[in-house]
């Protein structure tokens, strides 16, 4: 047994769909089939009930996945624990981000997480929508900008800023000459298709299920999509879908090369930016990343409120007539 085929067997566990499991692992799913029956032969148990509609754990099964969860738990303590050793005062960060959904207080968050880590190299790494949470889990990325909700057990998450939810509608959509546009504008629009290995809950917060009280959209166009956002972004806009967005990615993510207009919704719940890490043994320099990217980001906010803060003119003395710019 190898902790490999382990890895395989949580995936498949976890999604219960060995073609779910397969895209979220980036392997062949006959390979993934085969190292599962590798597994069951040499643990000489059944772990799973096959049939042609569903995929389900044998309790044999569900005993293996607390012990896999574990051991694969253990690997990455052990792996972080060593690369600490390695890296001794200087130290590395791997960071993760969603392609296209960087934000102006990144630059601050660096800046001063250098100043407190001046010897830690910082490796930047572009994540997919389908890499949210695996290469935190695998030890690949030591932490994580992300947007939305991710609740894996296996994760902690600590909010760092919000940001309001606009609309990603195609140019040709109607909606997109909209000034605004409320939540019951947006219950029958289509979204795109599944992107196999997306986290469930966080796909469904931006394609608005629980604005539609659980009932999934509309799905324009093909059954399946990568998880590349550029990828995503052309699709929606050729097969007329949408999708909610942070509305800071105005900047970041310039609709009009995708054709797509963005339309602010107001009554949508705010999208909250966090830094994701491992539950267990997150390592000393993503801790100290997160701890400095909470009081970066609180320090930025403060100077943005000052400046943004109208200058207050004096109070005209008793008796004293206002002055034309005192009066306006």
């Amino acid at each position: 047994m190898e902790l490999r085929q382990l890895r395989y067997f949580v995936a498949v566990a976890e999604e219960l769909h060995f073609g779910r499991a397969a895209a979220r692992l980036l392997v062949a799913r006959p390979s993934l089939s085969q190292q599962i029956q590798v597994l069951e032969r040499d643990l000489k148990v059944r772990l799973f009930d096959r049939s042609s509609r569903h995929v389900a754990l044998t309790p044999a099964g569900e005993v293996l996945l607390e012990h896999a969860r574990r051991s694969l738990a253990a690997e990455t303590t052990l792996l972080a624990a060593m690369a600490d050793a390695r890296d001794g005062d200087g130290g590395v960060l791997r960071l993760g981000i969603l392609a296209g959904g960087a934000d102006h207080r990144i630059p601050a968050i660096m800046s001063a997480f250098w100043a407190r880590c001046p010897g830690v190299r910082v490796i930047v790494r572009n994540l997919d929508t389908t890499e949210l949470v695996e290469p935190l889990v695998q030890g690949e990325v030591d932490a994580a900008i992300v947007w939305g909700p991710l609740t894996d057990e296996r994760l902690i998450l600590t909010p760092l800023f919000d940001e309001p939810r606009m609309i990603l509608v195609s140019e040709r959509n109607e909606l997109a000459a909209a000034a605004s546009l409320a939540v019951s504008d947006l219950l029958d629009l289509a979204h795109g298709p599944v992107v196999p290995g997306e986290p469930p809950d966080w796909e469904g917060y931006w394609n608005l299920l629980e604005e539609r009280n659980g009932e999934q959209p509309r799905r324009g166009g093909m059954d399946h999509l990568s998880g590349n956002l550029a990828d995503q972004l052309y699709y929606l806009a050729h097969n007329d879908c949408a999708l909610t967005t942070p509305a800071n990615w105005t900047t970041t993510l310039p609709a009009a090369t995708y054709g797509l207009v963005y339309v602010p919704v107001p009554d949508l719940s705010p999208a909250v930016c966090s830094v994701a890490l491992r539950r267990h043994y997150p390592g000393r320099m993503a801790v100290a990343f997160r701890d400095t990217a909470v009081t970066a980001v609180t320090a930025v906010t403060a100077v943005t409120a000052v400046t943004a803060e109208p200058a207050r003119q004096p109070d005209a003395p008793t008796g004293a007539t206002p002055t034309a710019q005192q009066r306006a």
